[in-house]
C-alpha cells in the first residue's frame, strides 16, 4: 500500500468558499415545523432532507412539507435520533435511550423495524454506520467484545482483537467513534480519546482496516498532525481523498 499523507485542512476556509457559491436558508422551530433545534445528524436523499434531533424524533422535509415521527405518532424507539442514512433500503438510524441503550433503526414504506441486540446478543451503543456497495451494514459498536460490528440485514458479526487486526482499545480512555466504508474490504476507522489533552496519548489517529490487516495510524509513525484529536467524522471527497475531521488523507 502507498504511503499516506496527512494534509491539515483549514475547515474555516472551505465553509466560506461554500458560502459565497451558495444561497443559505435556515429552519428553527420558530419558523417551521422542525421539532427541534439540537440536529444530531441529517442525510439528504433526491432533495428530501432526514433529520435526527436530540429529544425531538424524526423530521423528514421534502423542499415543500414536513413529516414527523416521534414516540407518540410511530413506532420509532426513542426521540433520539443520530446517525441518519437514506439508501435505497430506506431510511436507517440510530436511537438510543441513555449511553448504552442504541437501537438499529429501520424505516421503509410506512414500515419501522427495529433491531434491539446488536453486539453480541446483548444492547450496546454504537456511534456510527456506513454502508459497502453490497449492501451490508458496518457499524461502530461498543466495548472489547466487539468494536466494530458487520449486519447483512440477518445477523450480527462483531469484530475485536481476538478475532481480528483490531487492536486491543480501552473503553475509559479511547475508543473506535467513527467509520468510513470505502467498499466490501476497506474502511477506516476514526478514534476518539476520552480523555483529551493527555500528553501520554499514543493511540488516537485512525486504523485502515482491510480484510485481514488492519493499519494504524498516528502522529508517532505517520504525518497525521497530532495525537490529541477526537476523528468523529470520515468523508470520501471528490478528489478520491478521505477527510477525518480537520485532516486529509491522500495515498502518494
Amino acid at each position: 500500500m502507498k504511503k499516506p499523507l496527512f494534509v491539515i485542512i483549514s475547515i474555516l476556509f472551505v465553509i466560506s468558499e461554500i458560502s459565497i457559491a451558495q444561497d443559505w436558508s435556515y429552519y428553527n422551530t420558530d419558523n417551521s415545523e422542525i421539532p427541534g433545534n439540537y440536529i444530531r445528524s441529517f442525510s439528504i436523499k433526491n432533495d428530501t432532507l432526514i433529520i435526527g434531533t436530540q429529544n425531538a424524533g424524526l423530521a423528514i422535509f421534502d423542499q415543500s412539507n414536513w413529516e414527523i415521527f416521534n414516540v407518540e405518532n410511530s413506532s420509532i424507539p426513542s426521540n433520539n435520533v443520530n446517525n441518519v442514512i437514506h439508501n435505497d433500503n430506506g431510511i436507517w438510524m440510530n436511537c438510543f435511550i441513555g449511553i448504552g441503550d442504541h437501537y438499529l433503526v429501520r424505516l421503509k414504506n410506512d414500515d419501522w423495524k427495529i433491531w434491539e441486540n446488536i453486539l453480541n446478543n446483548q444492547k450496546s451503543r454504537f456511534s456510527d454506520i456506513e454502508f459497502d456497495e453490497n449492501g451490508i451494514a458496518w457499524m461502530v459498536t461498543g466495548d472489547n467484545s466487539g468494536w466494530v460490528t458487520r449486519f447483512n440485514q440477518v445477523t450480527f458479526e462483531s469484530f475485536n482483537s481476538n478475532n481480528s487486526c483490531l487492536p486491543t482499545f480501552s473503553s475509559t480512555r479511547y475508543l473506535p467513534f467513527s467509520i468510513k466504508v470505502i467498499d466490501s474490504e476497506s474502511r477506516w476507522i476514526g478514534l476518539l480519546d476520552n480523555q483529551l489533552g493527555s500528553s501520554s496519548l499514543k493511540n488516537t489517529g485512525v486504523v485502515l482496516m482491510e480484510n485481514e490487516n488492519c493499519i494504524f495510524y498516528n502522529k508517532d509513525n505517520s504525518s497525521f498532525p497530532d495525537n490529541h484529536q477526537a476523528i468523529v467524522e470520515i468523508h470520501k471527497d471528490p478528489l478520491d481523498q478521505n477527510v477525518f475531521g480537520f485532516y486529509r488523507i491522500k495515498e502518494l
